[in-house]
Protein backbone atom coordinates (compact mmCIF):
# COMPACT_ATOMS: atom_id res chain seq x y z
CA UNK A 1 0.00 0.00 0.00
CA UNK A 2 2.84 2.56 1.11
CA UNK A 3 4.53 1.86 -2.23
CA UNK A 4 1.43 2.29 -4.50
CA UNK A 5 0.31 5.54 -2.57
CA UNK A 6 4.15 6.95 -2.77
CA UNK A 7 4.15 5.89 -6.56
CA UNK A 8 1.70 8.59 -6.59
CA UNK A 9 2.80 11.05 -4.82
CA UNK A 10 6.20 11.17 -5.99
CA UNK A 11 4.63 11.67 -9.39
CA UNK A 12 2.64 14.99 -8.31
CA UNK A 13 5.77 16.00 -6.18
CA UNK A 14 7.71 15.58 -9.27
CA UNK A 15 5.27 17.68 -11.12
CA UNK A 16 5.35 20.23 -9.01
CA UNK A 17 9.16 20.02 -8.17
CA UNK A 18 10.11 20.61 -11.89
CA UNK A 19 7.05 23.21 -12.82
CA UNK A 20 5.88 24.32 -10.46
CA UNK A 21 1.71 25.59 -9.88
CA UNK A 22 2.73 26.29 -13.60
CA UNK A 23 2.31 22.71 -14.21
CA UNK A 24 -2.12 23.39 -13.87
CA UNK A 25 -1.80 27.21 -14.70
CA UNK A 26 0.21 26.89 -17.91
CA UNK A 27 -0.90 25.34 -21.51
CA UNK A 28 1.60 22.37 -20.43
CA UNK A 29 -1.38 19.52 -20.34
CA UNK A 30 -3.02 21.21 -23.72
CA UNK A 31 0.24 20.83 -25.63
CA UNK A 32 0.29 17.69 -24.25
CA UNK A 33 -2.78 16.81 -25.26
CA UNK A 34 -2.27 18.51 -28.77
CA UNK A 35 1.50 16.14 -29.04
CA UNK A 36 -0.54 13.20 -28.89
CA UNK A 37 -3.36 13.80 -30.96
CA UNK A 38 -0.76 14.27 -33.58
CA UNK A 39 0.98 11.28 -33.06
CA UNK A 40 -1.89 8.78 -33.57
CA UNK A 41 -3.14 7.77 -37.13
CA UNK A 42 -6.52 10.02 -36.58
CA UNK A 43 -7.13 12.94 -34.35
CA UNK A 44 -7.82 12.05 -31.13
CA UNK A 45 -11.62 13.94 -30.52
CA UNK A 46 -11.19 13.63 -26.68
CA UNK A 47 -7.75 15.12 -26.25
CA UNK A 48 -8.68 17.77 -28.60
CA UNK A 49 -11.74 18.58 -26.80
CA UNK A 50 -10.37 18.99 -23.94
CA UNK A 51 -6.98 21.26 -25.49
CA UNK A 52 -9.39 23.23 -27.23
CA UNK A 53 -10.62 24.71 -24.19
CA UNK A 54 -7.85 25.92 -21.83
CA UNK A 55 -10.43 26.10 -18.66
CA UNK A 56 -11.14 22.06 -18.57
CA UNK A 57 -7.51 21.15 -19.55
CA UNK A 58 -6.86 23.38 -16.36
CA UNK A 59 -9.60 21.44 -14.21
CA UNK A 60 -8.13 18.27 -15.47
CA UNK A 61 -4.13 19.13 -14.53
CA UNK A 62 -5.37 20.55 -10.87
CA UNK A 63 -7.67 17.30 -10.76
CA UNK A 64 -4.82 14.94 -11.59
CA UNK A 65 -2.39 17.02 -9.16
CA UNK A 66 -5.03 16.86 -6.17
CA UNK A 67 -5.64 13.16 -6.66
CA UNK A 68 -1.74 12.32 -7.28
CA UNK A 69 -0.71 14.12 -4.12
CA UNK A 70 -3.71 13.45 -1.71
CA UNK A 71 -3.29 9.96 -2.28
CA UNK A 72 -1.44 8.93 0.70
CA UNK A 73 -4.26 10.30 2.80
CA UNK A 74 -6.12 6.58 2.00
CA UNK A 75 -2.77 5.38 4.60
CA UNK A 76 -4.16 7.13 7.58
CA UNK A 77 -7.87 6.98 6.46
CA UNK A 78 -9.04 3.79 4.49
CA UNK A 79 -12.56 5.37 4.39
CA UNK A 80 -10.76 8.02 1.76
CA UNK A 81 -10.28 5.19 -0.63
CA UNK A 82 -14.55 5.50 -1.39
CA UNK A 83 -13.01 8.41 -3.27
CA UNK A 84 -9.27 7.89 -4.31
CA UNK A 85 -9.61 4.62 -5.84
CA UNK A 86 -11.90 5.82 -8.65
CA UNK A 87 -10.40 9.23 -9.29
CA UNK A 88 -7.45 6.96 -9.79
CA UNK A 89 -9.15 4.64 -12.47
CA UNK A 90 -11.13 7.92 -13.78
CA UNK A 91 -7.15 9.53 -13.88
CA UNK A 92 -6.08 6.20 -16.16
CA UNK A 93 -9.24 5.80 -17.99
CA UNK A 94 -8.81 9.69 -18.93
CA UNK A 95 -5.44 9.22 -19.97
CA UNK A 96 -6.12 6.03 -22.06
CA UNK A 97 -8.62 7.98 -24.25
CA UNK A 98 -6.66 10.92 -24.47
CA UNK A 99 -3.50 9.36 -25.16
CA UNK A 100 -3.99 5.89 -25.81
CA UNK A 101 -0.88 5.48 -23.01
CA UNK A 102 -1.67 1.95 -21.37
CA UNK A 103 -1.64 2.28 -17.36
CA UNK A 104 -4.68 0.25 -16.22
CA UNK A 105 -2.14 -2.33 -14.79
CA UNK A 106 -1.40 0.72 -12.12
CA UNK A 107 -5.26 0.89 -12.03
CA UNK A 108 -5.85 -2.50 -11.67
CA UNK A 109 -3.32 -2.68 -8.92
CA UNK A 110 -5.05 -0.04 -6.78
CA UNK A 111 -8.25 -1.26 -7.24
CA UNK A 112 -6.82 -4.90 -6.08
CA UNK A 113 -5.01 -3.60 -3.25
CA UNK A 114 -7.01 -0.84 -1.79
CA UNK A 115 -10.63 -1.55 -2.10
CA UNK A 116 -12.36 -3.92 0.94
CA UNK A 117 -13.42 -6.63 -1.25
CA UNK A 118 -14.83 -8.88 1.44
CA UNK A 119 -16.95 -6.16 3.05
CA UNK A 120 -18.04 -5.46 -1.13
CA UNK A 121 -18.50 -9.07 -1.61
CA UNK A 122 -20.86 -9.81 1.83
CA UNK A 123 -22.62 -6.67 0.86
CA UNK A 124 -21.47 -4.67 4.54
CA UNK A 125 -19.30 -1.46 4.66
CA UNK A 126 -16.48 -1.50 7.36
CA UNK A 127 -17.87 0.13 10.96
CA UNK A 128 -15.02 1.98 11.47
CA UNK A 129 -11.82 3.17 9.51
CA UNK A 130 -10.30 -0.36 9.61
CA UNK A 131 -11.43 -3.33 7.91
CA UNK A 132 -13.56 -5.70 9.84
CA UNK A 133 -14.15 -2.76 12.34
CA UNK A 134 -13.57 -0.26 14.72
CA UNK A 135 -10.27 0.47 15.90
CA UNK A 136 -11.35 -0.43 19.37
CA UNK A 137 -12.84 -3.62 18.44
CA UNK A 138 -16.01 -2.44 19.79
CA UNK A 139 -18.08 -2.98 16.54
CA UNK A 140 -20.60 -0.18 17.83
CA UNK A 141 -22.13 -3.13 20.35
CA UNK A 142 -23.28 -1.74 23.93
CA UNK A 143 -20.56 -2.63 26.70
CA UNK A 144 -18.07 -3.27 24.40
CA UNK A 145 -18.69 -6.68 23.05
CA UNK A 146 -15.88 -8.38 21.38
CA UNK A 147 -18.42 -11.00 19.70
CA UNK A 148 -17.13 -12.32 16.05
CA UNK A 149 -18.77 -10.19 12.71
CA UNK A 150 -21.18 -11.59 11.32
CA UNK A 151 -19.90 -14.93 9.30
CA UNK A 152 -16.24 -15.34 11.10
CA UNK A 153 -17.95 -17.24 13.69
CA UNK A 154 -17.14 -20.02 11.01
CA UNK A 155 -13.70 -19.56 10.94
CA UNK A 156 -12.99 -20.03 14.90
Amino acid sequence: MVVIAGAYSFTGYAKLLHAGPAWVTSGNLRWVLYASSDAQAHPNVAALFVADRPWLAHLFAAGTLAVELGFPLVLWRPRLAWLFVPAVVALHTGIWVAMRLDYYPMAATVLIVFVDWPALVSGRLPSGPFPGGSRSGRRGRPGGSRSPAPGRAALR
